[in-house]
């Protein structure tokens, strides 16, 4: 994992404890960089420089470039693409 993306998700963990009201939307946003590493490196660097002044202010910025919405559907094409995969083997099986 390269620096920039580790710090990015270093981030995202200190954000959910700064910012609980914003729970589900940290988490998501955690499991698109952790997990799925679907999250353009703009947005990671905007993370990156997000610092404890004017927190609140730089959250709402975050959620206007990256919204819950956005971070659904990549959840949401990553769960279909999965369930598609599960098919396939179930099918090559059965053959």
């Amino acid at each position: 994992m390269d620096r920039g993306k580790q710090e990015t998700i270093n981030k995202v963990d200190a954000l959910k404890s700064k910012c609980p009201e914003k729970k589900d939307y940290l988490e998501d946003l955690s499991y698109v960089v952790k997990e799925l590493d679907a999250l353009p490196e703009r947005f990671g660097r905007f993370i990156r420089s997000i610092e404890i002044e004017n927190l609140q202010e730089h959250i709402q910025q975050l959620q206007q470039q990256v919204p819950h919405s956005y971070l659904s559907g990549i959840i949401d094409r990553e769960r279909q693409i999965e369930e598609g995969k599960e098919s396939l083997i179930l099918s090559e099986e059965l053959l």
